[in-house]
């Protein structure tokens, strides 16, 4: 999923709620913070061309 090539850094703003479930939720799943969100972001992305896509059907 992860295109090769120049990478952009992203800032956000997290409660410290959530930034403490996605730590955990990374370290369960063997992955980086940055690879989860970089994961999480591609999919949601992607779900919503997808959707975009259909109503224009």
């Amino acid at each position: 999923m992860h295109s090769q090539g120049k990478s952009a850094r992203l800032r956000i703003r997290l409660s410290a709620e959530l930034k403490e479930r996605l730590k955990t939720w990374a370290e369960r799943n063997e992955k980086s913070v940055s690879a989860y969100v970089r994961q999480a972001l591609e999919e949601k992305i992607n779900e919503e061309i997808l959707s975009d896509i259909d109503r224009k059907l």
